[in-house]
C-alpha cells in the first residue's frame, strides 16, 4: 500500500526530481513537466498550441500549499504560481507555474 512514508522514493524513482523552494522552507524535489494543448477554431485551418508548466510535489512538502502568484524556485529557476488545478490527487500536489 503507498502512504505518506512512500513520497520522496515515490519522486526519486522518477530519476528527475529537482529541488523546490518556497516561502524560505527547506528544499524538497519535486517533478517538473511541460505539458502540450492544442486549440483550433471552427473548421478552418490553424489555430495554437499552449505549453502548460506543471511541477509535482508530495502534498506535505510544505507547512502549507503555495497559492497563485506565490514565487517558487525550482532547479534554481525562478517562477510564479500561475494556478492550482481544480481536482487534486490526495498524496501529490499539481502547481501550474510561470516563467518570470
Amino acid at each position: 500500500m503507498f502512504g505518506d512514508s512512500d513520497l520522496s522514493v515515490f519522486f526519486a524513482d522518477f530519476g528527475k526530481e529537482s529541488p523546490v523552494i518556497w516561502n524560505n522552507e527547506p528544499a524538497v524535489n519535486g517533478i517538473l513537466d511541460t505539458s502540450s494543448d492544442v486549440f483550433s477554431h471552427g473548421g478552418g485551418p490553424g489555430g495554437f498550441e499552449r505549453n502548460t508548466i506543471v511541477l509535482h510535489i508530495p502534498y506535505n512538502a510544505f507547512t502549507a500549499t503555495p497559492k497563485p502568484l506565490d514565487p517558487i524556485t525550482v532547479g534554481g529557476v525562478s517562477y510564479t504560481v500561475h494556478s492550482l488545478p481544480e481536482s487534486r490527487d490526495m498524496q501529490v500536489t499539481e502547481l501550474y507555474l510561470k516563467r518570470v
